[in-house]
């Protein structure tokens, strides 16, 4: 895995600046299995097959608070959402954090796994993983 490759994928994702499916295409060619965007404490961690970690800050101005409650069935609602209108990932950060899609708990939220087999250049089906 390529860490400055990976980390200017992170940075485009915060930015907006590229298709979030094309970005996850470019994870998976990179060696990345799966990543967690911690809310909490404002970054990103990208993992690769081999155990190897990369960190991207989170520097999102207005960002509203965690909420205290966890609700499961809206998160994924909001990542299908994203998915069919291409929201943008700030948008999405916003709307997730401030609708209590995430809760407190770091061990809590789940990381998105990309699945090889269910991406295409016009579709990004991220797997939740039910730890």
């Amino acid at each position: 895995m390529n860490a400055n490759h990976v980390r200017e994928l992170g940075q485009a994702t915060v930015s907006g600046s590229l298709p979030f499916p094309d970005i996850v295409g470019k994870l998976i060619a990179e060696g990345v299995e799966y990543y967690h965007v911690d809310y909490v404490a404002l970054h990103i961690n990208f993992y690769s097959t081999e155990g190897a970690v990369v960190i991207v800050p989170l520097n999102f101005e207005n960002l509203p608070q965690v909420a205290p409650n966890f609700d499961s069935s809206a998160l994924i609602s909001a990542i299908l959402d994203s998915q069919k209108n291409n929201q943008k990932f700030r948008d999405f950060s916003r709307r997730s954090t401030q609708h209590e899609y995430h809760h407190r708990q770091p061990a809590c939220p789940s990381p998105i796994r990309l699945s090889h087999r269910e991406l295409s250049p016009h579709k990004f089906a991220p797997m939740l993983d039910a730890h």
